[in-house]
């Protein structure tokens, strides 16, 4: 086969007129005897503005036609050959200066016209094949969040669920009509809703106006929440919450008891703590819990599952994350102990270890799900290896569940809520990194994973339909879109977060 004539230049009558100024003709091209026996296509590039008219159809086929092209070639159109699907043999460029409209005497755009040349690596049916799968592959995953799912007895008919937020609405402890609203608002036939951080004892709170289940009337409160989310279909676990340091003497019993830890040291100035006149204090030096008491806030943790299950809850949630109780014996930047519950990573894992034993003996594996975040530095919940200890942890779950039966699940907060509002996305620092750590995490886990952490609806789509997740906890957005499922499904506009008024004590927006 001779070499393919270079076009020097033509003209669209109406349309478009190019004047050529370079040619760049590769001399190498493909022999006359290698043309019918391997697969060729042209496609057409062109870099600017005329690549999003019909005006770049049109020049397309003018220079297939001078050319010559459709007689030895697979002609295509514009954009619709896969790049990692081909081989590029040869490659005709011609740059212009000018494209011009002839209808409006206005340049178009200046932009390089490429005629490419291209040797398929699979023949029509595998790439039409593969074309079928990546959009069934795409449909699947614009409808992951929407399939159903079984987490132990329970079926869910959607992966989206509320989760836990501190929203202070509770008088004196006890849940009140507007935590009704909440809930009920949220909640959606086959949906799953997690309390917010619902204090186990009077010496677990670290916030104005949180509930509690430790008490009969608190429990009797939390009946009318319960009814009314199963009135909608929906599940509902109580997170079970002791903020351990992260605490002041005004919420203690009789107002002058230090808060208590595993350790001794404060969290630092440069936090503060919401008081119940909703100003800011510094938090106080914590009291280190004797060996000898531990057993004692175990049980409290047990009692209160018992008080959940008796108000209607389907399950309880631990809360080991974000630097409370929980994770102050987890975290080596926090725990000092020098006892069996510090030191190493096991004896760290002890306290939790405990805890989940104590829950699961009052109502069983199944009506149990766990919350941690080995990556999070709220509240100075710092580790010298998270992603080490976030493995540790699992490990410890996983042997216990073969010991217990299965967990209903494990609950992980990624670092990136930390930033969610700064951007979009939700996305912050280093994406992939967490990425990778929360893959590993999950990958580890035997049971289902729910992720949280500044997801929207595409980062969420992804997670489960990437396998990456089983569920996706959504906090903030719900706050704002308490029909936040429906519009997911609908793809439709989310209201913006009034981040400065939302959190106001006893305020009723975002109920």
């Amino acid at each position: 086969m001779g070499a393919v004539p270079v076009l020097d230049s033509f003209s669209v009558p109406g349309t478009i007129s190019i004047t050529q100024e370079e040619v760049c003709f590769h001399k190498n091209f493909i022999s006359s005897t290698e043309t019918g026996t391997k697969p060729f296509s042209v496609l057409f590039v062109c870099l600017g503005n005329i690549c999003r008219s019909p005006t770049a159809e049109v020049v397309f086929r003018e220079i297939v036609k001078r050319r010559g092209l459709d007689s030895k070639f697979k002609v295509d159109s514009a954009g619709t050959i896969d790049y990692h699907d081909t081989y590029f043999i040869f490659i005709d460029r011609i740059e212009k200066k000018r494209w011009w409209d002839h209808g409006s005497g206005e340049c178009v755009d200046e932009c390089t016209c490429c005629i490419v040349y291209l040797y398929l690596t699979r023949d029509r049916s595998s790439d039409d094949q593969e074309r079928k799968q990546m959009a069934e592959s795409s449909a699947a995953q614009e409808t992951a969040l929407f399939t159903p799912y079984k987490m132990g007895r329970f079926k869910l008919s959607h992966r989206i669920v509320l989760a836990p937020m501190t929203r202070c609405r509770a008088l004196n402890g006890i849940p009140q009509a507007a935590n009704v609203e909440y809930y009920k608002q949220r909640a959606t036939p086959g949906g799953f809703l997690i309390t917010e951080g619902t204090t186990i004892s009077p010496t677990a709170a670290g916030f104005p106006h949180v509930p509690g289940i430790y008490t009969d009337d608190q429990r009797e409160a939390w009946k009318m929440v319960v009814d009314a989310v199963h009135s909608k279909g929906s599940l509902i676990f109580c997170q079970l919450w002791h903020v351990g340091r992260a605490s002041h003497q005004v919420y203690q019993p009789g107002g002058t008891s230090s808060p208590i830890s595993s350790t001794s040291k404060p969290i630092s100035g440069r936090w503060r703590i919401l008081m119940p006149d909703g100003s800011y204090s510094k938090y106080p030096t914590p009291r280190a819990l004797a060996t000898t008491e531990i057993p004692e806030v175990v049980a409290h943790y047990r009692q209160a599952t018992l008080n959940a299950v008796r108000a209607g809850f389907d399950g309880i949630e631990i809360h080991g994350a974000h630097g409370y109780l929980i994770d102050q014996f987890l975290k080596d930047g926090i725990n000092d102990r020098t006892d069996h519950y510090g030191g190493s990573t096991d004896n760290r894992c002890k306290f939790l270890s405990q805890v989940v034993r104590a829950v699961v003996s009052a109502i069983g594996p199944d009506r149990v799900g766990v919350r941690i975040s080995p990556a999070i530095d709220h509240l100075e919940a710092t580790d010298s290896d998270p992603a080490s200890l976030g493995l540790a942890v699992i490990d410890k779950l996983n042997w216990l569940q073969r010991e217990m039966g299965k967990l209903a699940y494990l609950h992980v907060t990624q670092p990136r809520y930390t930033a969610y509002g700064q951007t979009e996305s939700g996305q912050h620092g280093s994406e992939e990194e967490e990425a990778r750590m929360m893959r590993t995490w999950r990958k580890a886990y035997d049971g289902t994973f729910i992720c949280s952490g500044g997801y929207n609806r595409e980062l969420g789509m992804e997670a489960v339909a990437q396998g990456d997740a089983d569920l996706v906890s959504y906090g903030r957005l719900f706050i704002s879109n308490p029909d936040l499922v429906t519009r997911f499904r609908l793809n439709a506009p989310l209201n913006r977060e009034p981040t400065r008024t939302v959190d106001t004590i006893r305020s009723s927006l975002g109920i």
